[in-house]
């Protein structure tokens, strides 16, 4: 059975890699353009893993970070990517997240 995975980016370029990337490897993918979008999808679907851009208009991904967080039953794991340093690793371990990666990041090693 194939892992389930939510891409949470308001680029659409990156967005469309990342789902075609996962894909290809396995990956049953869906996917949002904001952290609000993507709380939505939460709520009607079972993910194993949430990979989520920090900073997004219409709800960043430690808003979404927190509001998973609050829900009851099944979490799914987040990882979250940043160009910027709006949160440390430290800080978003704290908040729930599985990881931080910064952006430019390696591909190969994020589907990994």
């Amino acid at each position: 059975m194939s892992k389930k995975l939510l891409i949470v980016d308001d680029e659409v370029d990156l967005r469309e890699i990342l789902v075609e990337e996962f894909i290809l490897a396995g990956f049953e993918v869906m996917q949002a353009e904001n952290g609000k979008k993507a709380f939505e999808i939460i709520q009607k679907n079972h993910f194993d893993i949430v990979i989520s851009d920090v900073r997004m208009p219409g709800g960043s991904g430690i808003e979404l970070l927190d509001n998973i967080k609050k829900l009851t039953g099944h979490q799914p794991k987040v990882i979250l990517i940043t160009g910027y340093s709006d949160i440390t690793p430290e800080e978003s371990i704290l908040r729930g997240a599985l990881k931080v990666i910064n952006k430019p990041f390696n591909l190969i090693d994020l589907v990994d």
